[in-house]
């Protein structure tokens, strides 16, 4: 499955804070080493992403579809790996449908948001039931979303493309309400056609909300990566630039807590890294250099926690990896 320094410099433009993180070759790093490997009744298969995870250590992930139970629906699993709760998406109006993305708010809800031939923001209660589902009224609905970020009940964050002449055109970052109705657009600088997949151009990466309220969007290049933090009121409060901490290393996947920012980075042919930031200021806290062959799932003060196949059971461990 796919996984997925010279000096800090900071400087404003059009009131946007801009923190640049640069840097030469592979940085020294510290070894990631197992602290603790917890069996889970979920069987092994491929992911699609996004995989988040609550302010309770649950883990929300999808499986690609090609290994029962899964069957690619959405799954949330407690933070000792002991339960899995299915998520009912594809029932009742939205049989028919497909759920293009999800996050849940600081304060527990799962969101998600529903595509049938338009976007819909579904919300669902504590026992993965549908609440209510208001469809998406930005952009005139013409909208495909790659990017969804629950910012709290009543703001959520989404990017992806305009649809013009009946296919993704423009790059688009907005706020929207619990209605689903357009309260700003982000103005972005840089935002790239989301069908563009040229070297130079930056793809859209996750989204995910940070505990000082703000959203984190991942812009990954072809090397290093860039972040947005942008506010509940669509205010583009800074861009955090970090460098890969090896040659050529592309970002796949983040995660935040307490301040900090750790961006995984691979490359085929090396072990997975990851770069922790500053969530303020994006100078370098540390790299970490892994060698577990699994997802990463969640990031905390405590460590890194990733999903591994047991060969022995086919099915995943819940493993936690912390400095050595």
């Amino acid at each position: 499955m796919a996984r997925a320094r010279l000096c800090p410099l900071l400087y404003l433009v059009c009131f946007v804070a801009v923190v640049i993180v640069c840097g030469l070759e592979a940085q020294t790093s510290i070894k990631l080493s197992v602290e603790r490997k917890l069996p889970t009744p979920e069987f092994a298969h491929g992911m699609v992403l996004p995989v988040k995870c609550d302010a309770d250590g649950n883990i929300f992930f999808r499986g690609s579809g090609g290994h029962v139970p899964s069957e690619g629906a959405l799954q949330r699993m407690s933070a000792d790996g002991k339960s899995i709760t299915t998520i009912k998406t594809e029932t009742g109006d939205f049989s028919k449908s497909t759920l293009s993305n999800f996050d849940v708010s600081p304060d527990g809800t799962l969101f998600a948001v529903m595509s049938t031939r338009h976007n819909y923001l579904v919300e669902f209660d504590d026992i993965g039931q549908m609440k209510r589902h208001p469809e998406i009224s930005a952009f005139g609905g013409g909208i495909d979303i790659r990017n969804f970020a629950a910012l709290s009940a009543n703001a959520f964050l989404i990017a992806g493309g305009v649809i013009e002449k009946g296919r993704p055109g423009r790059g688009y970052t907005a706020i929207i309400d619990a209605d689903g109705k357009l309260v700003r657009e982000v103005r972005v600088k840089n935002e790239v056609d989301p069908q563009e997949q040229n070297a130079a151009n930056l793809v859209l990466g996750p989204a995910m909300v940070g505990d000082d309220g703000n959203a984190y969007v991942l812009r990954a290049a072809t090397e290093g990566a860039r972040v947005l933090v942008i506010s509940a009121s669509g205010e583009v409060l800074r861009t955090l630039v970090v460098s890969s901490p090896v040659p050529k290393g592309k970002a796949f996947q983040m995660g935040a807590a307490k301040g900090r920012l750790a961006v995984e980075f691979y490359r085929d042919d090396l072990p997975t890294w990851f770069k922790v930031v500053s969530t303020q200021t994006g100078e370098e806290i540390a790299s970490y250099e892994s060698e577990l062959h699994g997802m990463f799932l969640c990031y905390s003060l405590e460590g890194f926690d990733f999903f591994v196949d047991n060969p022995t059971t086919k099915k995943f461990d819940l493993v936690r990896a912390v400095p050595q």
